[in-house]
């Protein structure tokens, strides 16, 4: 009689663990850690451009006088030519390499707002269309712009 008890008992105990169970809809999503990587990327890139910005503008000031000094000091126009044109040629590179990566990365960032929630697959995307940018900005600078 007290085996059938503990059997008993113990079946019920088994039964009743999966009513305690709660159910979790998304278990690797952590909505408050979602926002604050997202509020810390934000502020890292806003600081980035800014700084870029001011740090080309310095460059373009310096750059300016230095072409002045030259013009000054009597340095061949064919030197100063020269000098404009790689700056030209490297601008061009660096604008068509933004460009590739921000169009590729706006396209990821459409199709993670088209998959739903974010997931862990929402970084593979982007991390997947930011490389199809790099990849576009190679083959375009290949031809030799």
């Amino acid at each position: 009689m007290m085996k059938k008890k503990i059997i008993l008992w113990g079946a019920a105990s088994l039964a009743a663990i999966p009513a305690i169970a709660q159910p979790v809809s998304e278990p690797l999503i952590d909505r408050a850690l979602v926002f604050d990587v997202v509020n810390i990327c934000g502020i890292i890139l806003a600081l980035y451009v800014v700084s870029r910005f001011i740090v080309t503008l310095v460059q373009l000031y310096l750059d300016s006088r230095l072409k002045t000094r030259m013009l000054d000091a009597g340095t061949p126009e064919t030197v100063i030519t020269q000098l404009l044109q790689q700056k030209l040629g490297n601008g061009l590179k660096a604008a068509l390499q933004w460009g590739c990566v921000l169009a590729s990365l706006a396209a990821g960032l459409a199709i993670i707002y088209f998959m739903g929630p974010v997931t862990l697959l929402s970084v593979a995307v982007l991390a997947g269309s930011i490389a199809v940018g790099l990849l576009a900005y190679y083959l375009l600078s290949k031809r030799n712009l």
